[in-house]
């Protein structure tokens, strides 16, 4: 039960912390777009809150309308430091809840706390999949055949689990940008074998799934064992309480 509750603690953490990253997202498109009007060219793809307040700090309004967008674009930009501290600290809360958790999900490429968090809270105990296939159903990255005459493709599956589908594309994303990284060797391979990018980047998913899954058995086994072995010990004693010839066996 104990278990079952800090990953409820960690998901409503995920949760919250997903909720802030899409606050912060709206305020930096407000903000873009108050700059785009106040100064030549706009501010870029790119903005930060340090980029946005050396910007806003040379912008010398010329008329009240000017004036006003300025003062709101000074407001955006309180609400964006405002919850890019926010974020940074919801973020090291999921970081401080995953290590008790021995999991190995952090030493895989392309995967960190954050991702760690949300898969640990979204799949809670990993027995409830009893193969890697179930599992990849469950996220969402099991292929659905498409046959076209002589070919057969495959499509994305809008079923499963959104949130773990996220996770695995970030850990898939992360590892084909890295041109050293075994997930970016398997998906230059399915490309070189006439696969699009994105059939290849769900094929590179759906093998990183198979990846999650064996860690979280892992990881699910390894708590086991030390629990194995206290009960045994806990058995033992109790029989040499109740079968007296136990001490001469």
């Amino acid at each position: 039960m104990a278990a079952d509750g800090a990953m409820v603690a960690l998901r409503l953490w995920c949760d919250r912390r997903d909720e802030l990253v899409a606050s912060r997202t709206q305020a930096v498109c407000r903000l873009h777009l108050l700059l785009a009007e106040l100064v030549p060219g706009g501010s870029g793809r790119e903005l930060s809150a340090a980029r946005a307040a050396t910007m806003l700090g040379k912008v010398r309004p010329k008329d009240d309308v000017a004036r006003e967008r300025k003062a709101l674009a000074q407001q955006h930009l309180a609400d964006v430091r405002s919850l890019d501290r926010r974020v940074k600290a919801a973020r090291e809360r999921i970081a401080a809840m995953v290590e008790p958790t021995g999991t190995g999900l952090v030493d895989l490429y392309g995967v960190g706390p954050l991702v760690a968090g949300r898969v640990l809270a979204e799949v809670g105990d990993v027995s409830r999949s009893p193969t890697k296939d179930h599992f990849a159903t469950y996220n969402g990255t099991a292929p659905l055949d498409v046959p076209s005459g002589e070919q057969v493709r495959h499509r994305l599956s809008r079923v499963g689990n959104r949130r773990v589908n996220h996770a695995l594309h970030i850990m898939a994303v992360t590892q084909i940008r890295n041109p050293n990284s075994e997930g970016r060797a398997y998906y230059e391979r399915e490309r070189t074998e006439g696969k699009t990018g994105k059939e290849a980047l769900r094929c590179l998913k759906r093998r990183l799934s198979d990846v999650i899954y064996r860690q979280l058995v892992a990881d699910y086994y390894a708590k086991l064992v030390p629990c194995a072995f206290i009960l045994g010990a806990l058995v033992c004693e109790l029989n040499k309480y109740v079968c007296p010839e136990f001490l001469t066996a």
